[in-house]
This record gives C-alpha cells, structure tokens and sequence, in this order.
C-alpha cells in the first residue's frame, strides 16, 4: 500500500510525458509525423527504466516500441488522420497544416467577435471606461455619506 501511489504516479506520468514529448517534438520540427508516437514512446520508457541498468533500457527500449507501434498501427486517431489524408490527396502533415490554420483562423474570429461585443455598451452608451469606473465610486462614496444622516 506504501509505494501503490508511487508507482500509480509513475503509470500516470509516462503517458503525460510521452504525450508531451509528441507535442513538444511536433512545434519543434514544425513538422507532424505519425511516427512520432512509437519514437517517443520508446525514449520514454527507455529513461523511465534507467535506474534498472542497461538490461532496464533495453527492456525499456523494447516494451516502449512495441507498446508506441503497437498503438500506432490499431490506433483510431493515427487512422483517421492518415485516411483523411489520403483523401485529400495531401500528406499527414499537409493535413495537420491545414487543421492548424483552420483552428486559428476560427480562434481569431472568435476574438474579434469578442473584442466586438466588449466595445458594444462603450459606443451604445458613450461610457469612457477610465472614468466609468470613477464616477461609480463617487456614486458609492456619496450613498454611503447619505446614509450615516
């Protein structure tokens, strides 16, 4: 019962870092690659392993690339994407392009919608924001004052 959170926080921690690791290799390449994930996760579970020798790393080594192929080849999503793809007539990382634009195109359009409706009642109302916030105070401070007669 003593070391059962460790280790439950070690199983937790090796697909946070092999998802981070993915990520991470993805923005640094700029690049996106179904082959990251098996890569990845043999690392991780290589230095996961490295406090049982080099016979550790290389069971590590082992488990971490058959366990990343293994998801990669009945893996959904690397499916998906890669079907997709394929017909689209583009490459998977043709495709995550076009994703990634989509998504910050519509994130943009989003914060210009935002930034529309947040100066709406500054133009409905004519409030100067700066001094709004002065003139409720005063409003405040003068309530309080006539309220202590």
């Amino acid at each position: 019962m003593r070391s059962g959170t460790r280790v439950g926080f070690k199983l937790a921690f090796t697909p946070f870092m092999i998802l981070l690791s993915t990520t991470h290799l993805t923005v640094f390449r700029n690049k996106f690659s179904a082959w990251y994930l098996p890569m990845t996760s043999a690392l991780t579970c290589t230095i996961a392993a490295y406090p049982f020798g080099v016979t550790g790393w290389v069971q590590g080594f082992l488990f971490g690339a058959t366990s990343g192929l293994v998801v990669y080849i009945r893996s959904l999503f690397a499916s998906a994407i890669w079907l997709a793809a394929w017909y689209m007539e583009r490459s998977t990382d043709g495709l995550y392009r076009l994703l990634k634009k989509e998504y910050e195109d519509n994130m943009q359009e989003n914060i210009r919608v935002w930034k529309q409706n947040a100066s709406q009642p500054k133009t409905l109302f004519g409030m100067k924001w700066a001094f709004h916030g002065k003139e409720i105070n005063e409003i405040e401070a003068n309530e309080t004052e006539d309220d202590d007669w």
